[in-house]
């Protein structure tokens, strides 16, 4: 895991700057209204102001490095369960649905909660931004319930399989296991 880069408020802002003057004028997203205003609140001592006409750019902290690091722990363990799943046959199919409730018998990554979990906005980037797990690009983030807890707890059931998964997929049963471990 690598370590998050500390930003202070105005190495954000000096960031966000240079970005901008990096991109091509009709790819800004400020004007020279903005500029102008940056400029002013800078020279009379308003910095107060940024914070508040630039929330974008102040009011979203870093993310926390041990929910990053879960989150790309729970779409390995979504990659996985999926692939498996789509490659049961008949036998083992019904083998994994004999063992799980019928609301769990096609496992899929279904997104975080966009209102109240801080995961849903590192998946997003992570998948959409990033380009990582492609597999889950496109689909919707927002599960619109609570779902970190049990992703968690199904990812804590995975953790000890990824070991002897170098060359095959999990079995209905290990599936099972993974997910059914989210109602413990």
């Amino acid at each position: 895991m690598s370590e998050e880069i500390k930003m202070t408020e105005a190495e954000r802002l000096s960031t966000f700057l240079l970005t901008e003057i990096a991109k091509t004028p009709d790819r800004r997203e400020l004007n020279d209204d903005d500029l102008d205003l940056i400029g002013k609140a800078v020279r009379e001592g308003h910095t107060w102001s940024l914070r508040h006409k630039f929330s974008g750019i102040f009011g979203s902290p870093s993310a926390d490095s041990t929910k990053v690091e879960q989150v790309r722990r729970n779409f390995q363990m979504f990659s996985f369960v999926e692939r498996a799943v789509a490659n049961f046959n008949q036998a083992e199919q019904t083998q994994f649905k004999a063992q799980v409730e019928p609301y769990d018998n096609n496992p899929r990554y279904g997104g975080y909660d966009g209102n109240n979990e801080d995961e849903y906005g590192i998946a997003c980037f992570m998948v959409e931004d990033l380009g990582d797990y492609p597999e889950f690009r496109g689909r919707d983030h927002n599960s619109h319930s609570a779902a970190a807890s049990g992703y968690a707890k199904m990812e804590e059931a995975f953790r000890p399989m990824l070991t002897g998964l170098q060359n095959r997929n999990l079995t209905p049963d290990e599936v099972a296991l993974i997910v059914n471990a989210k109602r413990t």
